[in-house]
């Protein structure tokens, strides 16, 4: 192999280490922050929206934690990467699918994601509270439905330790 070649291949592995980052710190983040709910998500928006991001971040002149500067992978590099980060995707009608489960998400880690779990916590305490001054009526029979909502809301997220003791 010449020199030539042997830089360029040199070259062609950084910046697909370099687009591999960038789509790791992406995914990563979206996680960390809350941003990825459960449930099924197409592989092509998650592109697109990590793209987007990545553009802005560009833009911004924002750089990798490194202090390499952000690069925008292809759709092979981010669907690997993506892979490892959230599961392996499937195929369906619609094309790839990511199903993100409960677990995956980084809810108690997430300051995000944890201030919302904590004022719904303190909105379901409210309605106990609204439906135990109206009990025996009507309307405590109607308000019960915010708290089963709510409750089916905290277990679904994975939030540990819920009904609060």
């Amino acid at each position: 192999m010449s020199a030539r070649a042997a830089a360029e291949r040199a070259a062609r592995a950084a910046r697909r280490a370099q687009e591999e980052a960038s789509a790791e710190a992406v995914v990563s983040a979206w996680l960390r922050r809350g941003l990825l709910t459960s449930g099924r998500h197409l592989a092509a928006h998650l592109y697109g929206a990590a793209r987007r991001s990545i553009q802005a971040a560009q833009a911004a002149e924002k750089n990798l934690p490194d202090g390499r500067p952000y690069l925008v992978p292809g759709p092979r590099i981010f669907y690997s990467v993506a892979d490892d980060l959230l599961g392996a995707s499937t195929r369906s009608n619609a094309g790839r699918v990511y199903t993100i489960e409960p677990k995956a998400l980084s809810v108690n880690n997430s300051p995000t994601m944890g201030d919302a779990i904590d004022r719904l916590r303190a909105v379901r305490v409210a309605a106990e509270a609204a439906i135990a001054s109206n009990s025996g009526t009507l309307t405590a029979v109607i308000d019960g439905a915010p708290v089963r909502l709510l409750d089916a809301a905290l277990t679904t997220t994975g939030v540990v330790g819920w009904p609060a003791e």
